[in-house]
């Protein structure tokens, strides 16, 4: 293994690592922080509403990651048209899913009482309807994030610090 291997492979474990050490931190910080500011009540009603985007966000619907394989075999057949090609295709097939998701989405919210309908009585409809919109925009931006990260691991970019 030559040394830019070792030097690439070092600095996607280092970056890896900070990545989950940062999101554990967050994690063990956060839920004490929210649950002292917010009392228990809200702070239940924050875990239902983030449920939901969650539990959808494991529905991944993989188009980035099928996308990041294909363009992977392309650009080590030094096929970089082709790769550009499927890159182009899949952004233009998420942004279009995007597109279609959020408008039902931004519908269905200002419809439906959902409030009502997941027994919140604790925040207003209002304030309900507008968490469920930017945490599922979240999840729904995380498909474009995921193809962009494919398209850095398809040219030997997979990690940020690997421009430095």
């Amino acid at each position: 293994m030559d040394d830019r291997t070792k030097r690439r492979l070092l600095v996607g474990f280092a970056t890896t690592l900070v990545s989950k050490a940062a999101s554990t931190e967050i994690q063990l910080v956060q839920v004490p922080v929210l649950f002292h500011f917010w009392g228990e009540t809200v702070f239940g009603v924050w875990l239902v509403l983030t449920g939901i985007p969650t539990y959808l966000s494991f529905s991944n619907i993989g188009f980035g990651s099928v996308a990041g394989n294909e363009m992977t075999m392309l650009m080590a057949r030094k096929e970089q048209e082709a790769a550009l090609s499927v890159f182009q295709s899949c952004w233009w097939l998420i942004s279009l899913v995007l597109g279609v998701t959020v408008a039902a989405m931004s519908l269905a919210l200002w419809l439906l009482p959902m409030g009502r309908l997941l027994n919140i009585e604790t925040i207003s409809e209002h304030d309900v309807s507008w968490a469920l919109f930017w945490l599922g925009l979240a999840v729904l931006f995380g498909q474009l994030e995921q193809l962009l990260q494919s398209a850095y691991r398809c040219i030997a970019r997979y990690s940020p610090m690997e421009i430095f």
